[in-house]
């Protein structure tokens, strides 16, 4: 059975050259037609879009990042574009994570030795479109049950944060109670003092007024008999 990629690569669009190509028949012949295919004055390559060529036995599809790099895979007419894309971005972050900025100033398939394994691995793993399906639905579904685990997750903090929110509020509510106990105390105990003095003034008083009237009254009994 023949491959399906026949070739994939990165180039610098600004100068057309390739910084890194794989083939897995070791033909160049797709490496010079992607080059020709770019360096067309009527292609002008767009960060984030997704572009396709389509020849006679082949398909050209390529993207670009930020930094002018193109993105390129040689696939045969009937391969799905959405697959050949999917392992473009791979590619793309892959590349990006593992070379960098090198490629912004490498020479003609410098990096080709560099990246030749990851070129590898990619194109041995999209070459059967229907296994790369069923790992894109399994990692999906992966994804998926992720998500709803962060979400559940999320909430039970949200829950607990609630609940020691609840319980901090409980003791913030219980010591203010404590706090207005005590007052309370403090207050009946000034009113009850307070409330003494005023009767033992009052005695006092009574008893001054009371000593004032009935001296005079024996004195004068007593002068009298």
């Amino acid at each position: 059975m023949s491959a399906r990629i026949t070739f994939v690569g990165v180039y610098r669009f600004l100068d057309q050259i390739c910084v890194a190509s794989y083939s897995p028949k070791g033909d160049k012949n797709d490496e010079v037609a992607v080059k020709s295919v770019i360096s067309s004055p009527k292609v002008f390559v767009e960060p984030g879009r997704r572009y396709t060529t389509e020849g006679s036995v082949c398909s050209v599809h390529f993207i670009s990042d930020d930094a002018n790099r193109v993105y390129t895979v040689v696939t045969d007419k009937a391969y799905p574009s959405r697959v050949a894309f999917a392992m473009l971005e791979e590619v793309q972050a892959k590349f990006v994570t593992k070379v960098g900025e090198k490629s912004l100033t490498a020479k003609e398939g410098s990096l080709s030795r560099t990246f030749k394994g990851s070129f590898s691995d990619v194109c041995l793993k999209y070459e059967d479109v229907k296994n790369v399906d069923k790992i894109s639905s399994v990692q999906g579904k992966v994804d998926c049950l992720k998500t709803k685990m962060e979400e559940n997750i999320s909430q039970m903090l949200a829950n607990e944060e609630k609940l020691e929110l609840i319980g901090q509020n409980a003791q913030n509510l219980n010591a203010q109670a404590a706090v207005f106990q005590n007052r309370t105390t403090q207050l009946q105990r000034a009113m009850r003092c307070k409330a003494l003095k005023m009767w033992f003034l009052l005695a006092l008083v009574i008893t001054i007024v009371l000593i004032i009237i009935i001296v005079p009254i024996v004195m004068y009994a007593k002068n009298n008999t």
